[in-house]
């Protein structure tokens, strides 16, 4: 069931399928916070919360990301276009595919269908190139 989400998380998106494995992390987190028939999902069990359904962005939204200051020049652009990929586990932020440079960054600040989604402007880089 998952690998078919997954699959249609990346055909949906039109992104290349060496994305498989963050679109089957979307299909997994997306999995997780729907409750079940007591009405509870997995999220909740876990986290004794509900999830933070505002936070979720579908699997290939195009969004564009903060740069810090530190990471750009004094007349860059303060934004770049990336695609999300899933929300991260370990904090509040997502997973971000950046296509001109084949890169992931985690950020916490970035901009997606005119709403500003924001807490602590940070972003990084995950260090690997695809």
């Amino acid at each position: 069931m998952l690998t078919e989400r997954a699959r249609a998380n990346l055909n949906d998106a039109g992104l290349p399928s060496k994305l498989w494995q963050e679109a089957f992390v979307n299909a997994q987190q997306g999995v997780d916070i729907v409750p079940d028939r007591s009405g509870m999902s997995s999220y909740e069990r876990r986290r004794n919360q509900q999830p933070p359904y505002k936070k979720y962005l579908p699997f290939g939204t195009r969004v564009t990301v903060h740069i810090p200051k530190a990471q750009r020049g004094k007349f860059r652009n303060k934004g770049r276009i990336g695609r999300v990929m899933h929300r991260l586990e370990d904090g509040d932020g997502w997973k971000v595919y950046m296509p001109k440079t084949n890169t992931m960054v985690h950020t916490n600040a970035l901009i997606a269908n005119l709403f500003l989604i924001m807490s602590n402007p940070t972003t990084r880089l995950c260090g690997r190139r695809l």
